[in-house]
């Protein structure tokens, strides 16, 4: 466990470093299309709006681990999308 602490405390950090990027890079980096639709529905869900894409129709074609997790980040960020994307990030490190 002791060899293993060094790494972790090293991921960690550049995990949370990733959270810290400009608007630009933080939306155009280290995502595709799955990430963008998780989170969009994570953000719909926190405005009240249920499990949806557009804020209209519903949708089942997600990952719900992920998105109920991330869902409580874009509740506290007040609907702040980059804001929300900072709070994952520290979630996922």
């Amino acid at each position: 466990m002791r060899k293993l602490t060094p790494l972790l405390i090293l991921t960690f950090i550049l995990r949370l470093i990733l959270a810290f990027r400009s608007d630009a890079n933080l939306g155009t980096r280290l995502f595709n299309d799955d990430s963008f639709y998780l989170h969009t529905v994570s953000k719909n869900i926190a405005a009240g709006n249920g499990m949806t894409i557009d804020g209209k129709q519903l949708t089942n074609g997600i990952q719900p681990i992920i998105v109920i997790l991330n869902t409580p980040a874009y509740y506290l960020a007040d609907m702040d999308r980059w804001l929300g994307l900072r709070l994952t990030f520290f979630l996922s490190a």
